[in-house]
């Protein structure tokens, strides 16, 4: 018997967070019943480190197995221990990259990611 993936519930009190991340940090707000429905099929899956939590996503662009730190949340002292978590199962599946969606504040805290344009405009 297999167990349906619920992110309501896997992710508990993360919850409220990844819906701001989804919502109000991304490029483009993303409806979090769509992010819900890329959970449930595996398109996203969610890490947890602590106090700590992230959507990641594996993926190839133009040729590289990325992963992707779709949005992430939590007490900013564990979150590091998080990064390095995801980081190596990035390595572990083959991705070359790994690019990570969100505010820019994070990079203060990860300063061995680069910042890489993205332009938006809304239609």
């Amino acid at each position: 018997m297999s167990k349906v993936r619920d992110l309501e519930v896997d992710a508990g009190p993360f919850v409220e967070g990844l819906k701001t991340a989804m919502g109000d940090a991304a490029p483009i707000p993303v409806p979090w019943d769509s992010v819900v429905d890329k959970y449930r099929s595996g398109a996203f899956d969610l890490r947890c480190v602590g106090g700590a939590c992230a959507l990641i996503g594996h993926s190839v662009i133009h040729g590289y197995k990325v992963t992707t730190i779709v949005a992430m949340t939590g007490d900013l002292t564990d979150c590091p221990g998080l990064v390095k978590m995801i980081e190596d199962e990035a390595r572990s599946v083959g991705s070359t990259r790994i690019v990570w969606i969100g505010r820019r504040g994070w990079l203060r805290h990860f300063p061995e990611y680069q910042q890489s344009a993205i332009g938006v405009k809304e239609l």
